[in-house]
């Protein structure tokens, strides 16, 4: 059997670490979305799409992708560019949207890291995840910085069924190779299911009324991000402030403090929050 000398072997490393690490941001891109639809310039992958029959079963369905944000930041680690991608879904036999209500949207997040010799090496990467409504995703990602060394983006997403409205904050964050989505809710209303309580809603007597009016809310809320507060596995807890009403409570300039859950690995709604378990 024929043998390398260490030299040789050392040369064809190196060749091939080369050839490797000198990618560019769009062979990244395409490797990671193989396909392409020139007619409607976008991106093709994969996600879930929606949840079928009473187990219930997830189906994946496909997703025309573009760009709708990316930003470069020099970091401990050297310089990332973070890219999102937002995705509608579509029938690629027809060339139809997929716009049922049922259907989620879908985004992608890539991390890449700068190399010496002017090309990118991918960090850490989802090119599909669930986010929105109606087969399509919120638009306009936001780059905000959740650690010490850790930049995320974030964005609301939100719905409404039959009356029942809200939306949810939706932070998408690198964790090792991979990226971690959390939801945390937003807002909750649903004056559009219950109205006013009366008569006209469906709620003829007192004892009706009185349940209806115990049950109506309207809550919003704002997120920061505690730059100042005590990390957990590097990320920054975030802070929620309430205001509105949920039957007799009332909430003013409530304050709900979110640290990062290092087990689950994503932010989640404390039992404190008067939006956790919020239907809609």
């Amino acid at each position: 059997m024929k043998r390398f000398s260490p030299t040789t072997a050392a040369i064809v490393c190196c060749l091939l670490w080369q050839t490797a690490a000198a990618q560019s941001i769009e062979q990244i891109l395409k490797q990671h979305y193989p396909q392409h639809s020139a007619q409607n310039q976008c991106l093709l992958g994969k996600s879930f799409r929606y949840y079928s029959g009473d187990t219930p079963t997830p189906v994946r369905g496909d997703y025309c992708f573009i760009i709708d944000a990316q930003q470069t930041v020099n970091t401990a680690q050297g310089k990332m560019r973070y890219i999102l991608l937002t995705g509608n879904g579509i029938d690629l036999k027809t060339g139809e949207w997929q716009t049922a209500h049922v259907d989620s949207g879908a985004v992608g997040m890539l991390v890449l890291k700068a190399r010496a010799d002017g090309g990118w090496q991918i960090v850490a990467a989802n090119t599909g995840m669930p986010v929105g409504a109606f087969g399509s995703a919120p638009q306009n990602w936001a780059l905000h910085q959740f650690g010490p060394d850790t930049w995320g983006f974030i964005n609301q997403s939100s719905d409404i069924h039959q009356g029942y409205a809200g939306s949810r904050h939706v932070i998408l964050l690198p964790l090792g190779n991979k990226i971690s989505m959390s939801q945390i809710t937003a807002e909750s209303d649903n004056s559009g299911a219950l109205g006013e309580c009366g008569a006209d809603m469906g709620f003829d007597s007192a004892a009706e009324r009185q349940d209806c009016r115990s049950r109506r809310e309207t809550i919003t809320s704002r997120l920061n991000i505690d730059h100042g507060g005590t990390t957990v596995a590097g990320l920054y807890p975030l802070q929620l402030t309430v205001n509105g009403f949920s039957g007799n409570k009332k909430y003013r300039n409530q304050i709900v403090r979110i640290p990062f859950d290092r087990v689950a690995g994503q932010y989640r709604e404390p039992k404190s929050s008067p939006l956790r378990g919020a239907d809609f």
